[in-house]
C-alpha cells in the first residue's frame, strides 16, 4: 500500500512541475507508475500510462532516440501482457 501511495504522489508532483512543458522527467515518472501498475495487475491502466509516457517522449526527442525506444519497449511489454490470454499479439509487435 505504501508503494502505491508514494508512486502516485511522485506522479502528482512531477505533473505539477513538468506537465506544461511535457518534460522528459514527467515521462520517466509515468514509466515508473506504469511499471507499478503492471506489477499489481492493473494492466489496462498500465497500457494507458505507458502510451502517455511514450507520446511525451515522441514530442520531446527525435524519432531515432534511445529514450523513445525504451518507451516503445515498455509499452510493447505491457501490451503483450494485456493480450496474453487472447494469444493475439498484433499491438505488442
Amino acid at each position: 500500500m505504501c508503494t502505491g501511495l508514494l508512486i502516485r504522489q511522485a506522479v502528482n508532483l512531477s505533473s505539477n512541475l513538468y506537465i506544461l512543458d511535457n518534460h522528459p522527467h514527467f515521462s520517466d515518472t509515468l514509466l515508473d507508475y506504469g511499471f507499478y501498475l503492471l506489477n499489481f495487475d492493473s494492466i489496462q491502466e498500465s497500457v494507458k500510462v505507458y502510451e502517455k509516457a511514450l507520446n511525451i517522449r515522441k514530442e520531446v526527442f527525435e524519432k531515432n532516440n534511445i529514450h523513445v525506444a525504451l518507451g516503445h519497449e515498455d509499452l510493447a511489454y505491457a501490451l503483450y501482457v494485456n493480450e496474453y490470454s487472447s494469444g493475439r499479439f498484433y499491438n505488442a509487435r
